[in-house]
């Protein structure tokens, strides 16, 4: 049979193979160098951004300037100082609250001394002759000398030169609700101070007045009013006829739980006292607190959210 050509070379027959692995490299070159330039592209945007953005560190001190806030870079000692100082506040804080004392809510407004708000709120106890009835019939049996009935704050230093934020009150107000708040101007330390609710005459301080058991002061009224007593033999002097011991400092002001009396309760108080800051404790002050807590044996005030609430008992209206 003729031939139709000369026979193809072994370079011949393998030429198609060879033109198509060169045209796949040429095709992988050419998708690798895009692939390249896109993310040289990607990194170059980035590079631009990131060199822009502006760090955390430098957008909060950026943010201070703007809001006239001063910037505190804390050091390693600074730190350590922090650190020690909050584990003394949290052992003073511990102390405070073994011993019984209660921070109390105030009202801080800018530029001004704080506000301590008080109210009482009465309520019946039975027909038992309780606190706002026995303060009634001591005014009634000493109309004639006129006394006034104060809620008083003061210091209970004899020796303060502090003024006492006296409020006149009535038996009326007492038992219907009453609420007033007191300045606390001027405490630049800690501050041993009572809330007393007592009679005087010209201002006089509530903690120079007499504190007589108001279990014994009710029990002699009873006998007055029944006859055994003449009412002659009735004490004449200004008497207290409520207390609550509080503690003053220029940055908190605490509430002493009243039913916490005893030995071990008075020696957790001055722990906590002398912890929490200020001048060595007066043994004899604290004895007569521990005197006055035990005599007027007042029921235990509740904190609110923005005062403290003085509990009042009476007898009920259907009682003789």
């Amino acid at each position: 049979m003729p031939s139709r050509g000369p026979p193809k070379s072994e370079e011949a027959k393998s030429s198609p193979k060879k033109s198509r692995k060169a045209g796949g490299d040429a095709q992988g070159s050419a998708k690798k160098k895009s692939i390249a330039i896109v993310l040289v592209v990607i990194c170059g945007i980035y590079y631009e951004w990131n060199s822009r953005r502006v760090s955390p560190v430098a957008e909060q001190k950026l943010r201070a300037a703007v809001m006239g806030t001063p910037t505190i870079i804390a050091t390693q000692k600074e730190l350590h100082e922090l650190k020690a100082e909050n584990q003394q506040r949290i052992k003073v804080l511990v102390a405070e609250r073994a011993a019984g004392l209660q921070t109390l809510p105030l009202v801080i407004n800018k530029g001004k001394a704080p506000l301590f708000k008080v109210s009482t709120k009465s309520f019946q106890q039975g027909c038992v002759h309780s606190d706002l009835d026995i303060i009634k019939t001591d005014l009634d049996l000493l109309a004639e000398s006129h006394p006034s009935l104060v809620l008083s704050l003061e210091d209970i230093d004899p020796s303060s030169d502090r003024k006492p934020w006296q409020k006149t009150v009535s038996l009326e107000q007492l038992r219907n609700g009453y609420a007033s708040e007191f300045v606390l101007e001027h405490v630049e330390k800690r501050t041993l101070m009572g809330l007393f609710l007592c009679t005087t005459h010209n201002q006089q301080r509530c903690s120079q007045q007499s504190t007589p058991s108001m279990s014994k002061l009710g029990q002699q009224q009873l006998k007055i009013s029944s006859g055994q007593v003449a009412s002659s033999e009735y004490p004449k002097a200004d008497k207290v006829f409520f207390f609550h011991f509080l503690v003053a400092y220029p940055d908190r002001f605490l509430l002493h739980d009243p039913g916490q009396t005893l030995e071990s309760s008075r020696a957790r108080l001055v722990s906590a006292l002398e912890q929490g800051g200020g001048e060595m404790i007066s043994q004899s002050m604290i004895s007569e607190v521990m005197r006055r807590l035990l005599a007027t044996d007042s029921f235990p005030a509740i904190v609110m959210s923005d005062s403290l609430q003085l509990q009042l008992p009476h007898k009920g209206d259907q009682c003789p």
